[in-house]
């Protein structure tokens, strides 16, 4: 089976949607999977990102909690290793995709 790199992206709303995903591919693909968790931010006052600064962690161990029992599951399908991150705001996937070089880009945000 070939050994492909996986990057998925993905928020709360949407991480059942991976698990499917990731099931049908099981059946085809091997590899590695990098999950990363997204929250996403638009917000731009110096206030707001200040307040949205002080929730960062806790917005971090939720959104890594959900990424570690989403990676036990895929792991369970039979991918080789999964990796999981967390990240915030909207251009943080170009970086992802640059340094990961993967052979799928999955973006399950917004679904």
């Amino acid at each position: 089976m070939r050994q492909n790199k996986f990057l998925v992206f993905f928020d709360e709303k949407t991480s059942e949607h991976v698990l499917r995903i990731m099931k049908k591919l099981s059946k085809k693909f091997g590899g590695v999977v990098h999950l990363v968790y997204v929250k996403d931010i638009d917000y731009y006052p110096v206030e707001v990102l200040l307040e949205a600064e002080k929730s960062y962690k806790s917005l971090k161990k939720s959104g890594l909690k959900l990424a570690e029992d989403l990676a036990k599951k895929i792991k369970e399908l039979g991918f080789d290793q999964v990796h999981t991150d967390f990240c915030m705001g909207h251009h943080s996937e170009i970086e992802y995709i640059k340094d990961k070089s993967p052979d799928f880009v999955i973006d399950l945000r917004y679904s």
